[in-house]
């Protein structure tokens, strides 16, 4: 649902991503243009983070999956600069590893691919939530 300045709140409207749903971890923001960027945590047998966009005139696009064969995933996020970069960031641990989830951070290219996984931390500890902003001289922060 959007809500414009002295309007009324629209219709709600469900977001076309895979059982279970709803995604029991999602984000999303809006770019100046009206594009809606979404990130979710799903499936219902499989740990992946998936990236769908809603066109400013209601198309829902994707879903592009960013990350498979981990043996969990949660908490996505997802910033952009003003240059238009998508940036997502989320815990995980890849399959075979036996250390606890860690901070995941991939962008797009330009060319609309998304980059490989970088572990941004090791920690001793479990992360269990990520977050990303961006301040106005466009840095990534991660917390």
């Amino acid at each position: 649902a959007q809500k414009r300045v002295g309007q009324s709140w629209s219709t709600p409207e469900l977001v076309p991503v895979p059982p279970p749903s709803p995604p029991p971890g999602m984000n999303a923001i809006v770019a100046p243009d009206g594009t809606v960027h979404l990130v979710a945590q799903c499936c219902s047998t499989e740990h992946k983070i998936i990236y769908l966009s809603r066109t400013p005139t209601g198309t829902w696009l994707g879903p592009e999956v960013l990350v498979r064969d981990f043996a969990t995933v949660g908490a996505p996020t997802i910033a952009r600069r003003d240059d238009g970069g998508l940036h997502v960031a989320y815990v995980g641990s890849p399959n075979g590893s036996f250390q606890p989830r860690q901070p995941i951070y991939q962008f797009r290219l330009p060319n609309g691919t998304w980059s490989p996984q970088q572990q941004v931390a090791s920690m001793s500890g479990e992360g269990h939530t990520a977050r990303l902003a961006v301040d106005s001289a466009q840095t990534l922060h991660l917390v």
